[in-house]
């Protein structure tokens, strides 16, 4: 203890010990995956639950059991929104559920096409969205992510 102070780690400690002590109960995170999608790259769940709350992490336009991309804006975003679908499901929820969705697209003239796709998917309320343009691995024209919370 120097100054009257906790080194960094103990006060880390105390500080996450005292935000345990101050729940009734602990709320596990449980992953979500499509079932027989080839396994993800690196140390990440295509979905997590926790509690109420489902994260879908970005989805693109490849079939997750066969990993082969589709042709095209249309087709991969259509890909990308039922492999979103599909983890929903998978935690018990669906697009109604959504409260926000992050659309990231490689070219900008993608974007007409992007809301075509998704009001196949999405009715009103709509989620918020977020549409960022940005690189993404070759050929891969479009990722998708969405927020959910169950009632």
């Amino acid at each position: 203890m120097q100054n009257g102070l906790l080194p960094r780690d103990q006060r880390r400690e105390a500080k996450h010990k005292q935000h345990q002590e101050g729940r009734e109960q602990v709320v596990n995170s449980t992953a979500i995956s499509i079932e027989g999608a080839v396994g993800t790259v690196g140390p990440q769940s295509p979905a997590i639950r926790r509690g109420n709350i489902i994260a879908i992490g970005g989805q693109v336009g490849a079939d997750p059991r066969s990993g082969i991309l589709c042709d095209g804006i249309h087709e991969q975003l259509r890909q990308a929104m039922t492999n979103v679908q599909d983890l929903l499901k998978q935690a018990g929820a669906s697009f109604s559920d959504t409260v926000m969705i992050h659309v990231y697209l490689t070219e900008e003239g993608h974007f007409r096409e992007m809301n075509a796709v998704l009001s196949e998917f999405l009715t009103e309320p709509y989620p918020a969205r977020t549409t960022v343009y940005t690189q993404l691995p070759p050929d891969f024209l479009v990722e998708v992510e969405a927020l959910a919370v169950l009632e």
